[in-house]
């Protein structure tokens, strides 16, 4: 991006990007202060309106750098637990795939589920 190799180039952007959202959210913030003092407000008032600007400052980093590693680490989407779950065998009576906990059992030179083999052995 910026002539860095490239996963680095990536780092430093966002970087650069968090530290300016830094620098704009504080100065955005810390005007209700400078608001709440010309008025003439209590300085315990004014520890308030500091206090709960800066617990907002903290959210907006928070947000920031949770969308940067995001960005740098997309999330591998979650492995689908039902799209291969069968061995590969088939029951050779119902035709169902014979599921990975599953144990196959040979009936007649053929390989069959559980309750098939339950049901033809009897």
């Amino acid at each position: 991006m910026i002539g860095l190799p490239e996963p680095y180039g990536e780092y430093v952007v966002l970087a650069l990007v968090v530290i300016t959202a830094t620098v704009i959210a504080t100065h955005i913030l810390l005007v209700p202060v400078r608001i709440a003092r010309r008025r003439g407000i209590s300085e315990d008032h004014v520890t308030l309106v500091k206090v709960l600007s800066m617990a907002g400052l903290l959210l907006g980093i928070t947000w920031l750098v949770a969308i940067a590693l995001a960005y740098l680490f997309p999330s591998i989407s979650p492995p689908d637990q039902f799209a291969d779950n069968a061995t590969g065998i088939v029951c050779a009576n119902c035709g169902r795939k014979i599921g990975k906990l599953e144990t196959p059992l040979a009936f007649q030179d053929n390989m069959v589920c559980k309750a098939c083999h339950k049901i033809l052995s009897d």
